[in-house]
């Protein structure tokens, strides 16, 4: 959960809260016990809460 969730929906952009999202969920989900995460916060203009698996963000590149 985000309690003030402002910054991300509103302030960093599309591209932003994308990265930041993406970021959670990828680091979370390479647990191999979690298969989806899920992010509660208040809508915004740039992102809404969800539930996320590692293949939404599939267009992002793993780094080792």
């Amino acid at each position: 959960k985000i309690k003030d969730s402002r910054y991300l929906t509103d302030e960093i952009g599309s591209s932003g809260a994308d990265l930041y999202i993406a970021t959670v969920v990828l680091n979370l989900t390479a647990i191999k016990a979690i298969k989806h995460v899920k992010i509660d916060f208040k809508e915004g203009s740039h992102a809404s809460p969800d539930v996320w698996t590692k293949e939404d963000f599939n267009y992002y590149k793993e780094m080792h």
